[in-house]
């Protein structure tokens, strides 16, 4: 590939890498206008302490893949009833369209708006199960509705977060924590928050809160023990096992939860090990796809991996795999070329 000049717009926060070291993921723009991601790109210099942050606003161009369009629409199916809806919104932003067979057409706000019916969100959580549950957000008890955003981060793992050494539960922010193991004990036992009654004595719920914090992080002391027993075997596949899993519970238990897992380059970080490192056990990835394939009939699984991940042997026959290449070998992007058939 040759070189060619571009300007770095956005930088991630570092994150360490197996592979790669420290690394982070960039964004850039060509010299014709278009947008190019750069990952991995190796962090310079020492990363900054870890209670800080950076951040970058830029005015996104549109793809030019995106020419020709003037709107996106997503279709999801119910699992209870199988009714299917759509969902339409303008490439410059707005509100959602959302029309189904047999029922007026409603516009729905792109912003949670809590404890209101017509947003995206609140759509996602009824269709879930999950659209009267309430999360705690503090020591003393008090409740807000749950958000889609608060289940999103367990069904949608992107290719960085799915590596990390963290915990799947919480993501590190202490305001949030307390949401957080709320929405994952909502999901392990299906109850909400709503029940709890707001205490005016702060020492009464700060025992009350005490003692549950300490069965969460017996929990997650044995969940971290056994992450660093699989360490080995990778972070990566280790986080997507256990979301696959999150998901399998939900289902056999009839847990209410998004019937749906999508997670990003579980097994790309393991394709060309270093040369001080052994290779990934192939027989581990073909259990990965094997598990994948056929114990999630009643739910849909999302993989996005490298073609060089994908097995050719047979095990994925009569999964739907879709081959992006940006050729004329494969199908060319989520958003086809205008005026090309599809």
């Amino acid at each position: 590939m040759g070189k060619e000049r571009v300007l770095i717009t956005v930088k991630t926060y570092p994150t360490l890498s197996r592979k790669y070291g420290e690394t982070v993921c960039t964004a850039a723009v060509r010299e014709d206008g278009s947008w190019v991601r750069i990952y991995p790109c190796r962090s310079a210099g020492s990363a900054r302490p870890s209670n800080t942050r950076s951040a970058a606003v830029t005015r996104q161009r549109r793809s030019p893949e995106a020419e020709g369009y003037s709107s996106v629409v997503t279709e999801i199916e119910s699992n209870s009833d199988h009714r299917k809806y759509s969902l339409e919104r303008s490439l410059r932003g707005g509100e959602v369209l959302c029309k189904t067979d047999g029922q007026p057409d409603r516009v729905l706000a792109a912003r949670h708006q809590g404890g209101k019916e017509d947003s995206v969100s609140q759509f996602l959580l009824d269709l879930s199960g999950l659209g009267t549950k309430k999360a705690r957000i503090n020591e003393l008890g008090k409740t807000r509705p749950l958000s889609f955003r608060d289940i999103a981060r367990l069904v949608i793992i992107d290719e960085e977060t799915v590596i990390k050494e963290d915990s799947p539960v919480l993501s590190g922010q202490f305001t949030s924590r307390t949401v957080e193991s709320g929405v994952f004990r909502l999901l392990l036992t299906g109850i909400d928050d709503s029940s709890f009654i707001v205490k005016e004595d702060p020492k009464v719920a700060k025992g009350r809160q005490a003692g549950k914090v300490e069965l969460l992080e017996g929990l997650l002391k044995a969940i971290r023990d056994r992450l660093a027993e699989l360490r080995s075997a990778g972070r990566s596949i280790t986080r997507a096992a256990f979301n696959l899993a999150l998901l399998r519970l939900c289902i056999q238990d009839e847990r209410p939860f998004p019937n749906f897992v999508l997670i990003d380059s579980p097994l790309l970080v393991y394709e060309e090990p270093d040369a001080n490192e052994s290779s990934f056990p192939q027989d581990i990835k073909k259990h990965f796809w094997e598990s994948v394939k056929t114990s999630f009939a009643e739910a849909q699984t999302i993989i996005i991996e490298n073609s060089h991940q994908i097995p050719v042997d047979g095990t994925l026959a009569g999964a739907n795999v879709v081959l992006f290449t940006g050729n004329e070998q494969g199908r060319r992007g989520f958003i086809p070329q205008a005026g090309a058939a599809r």
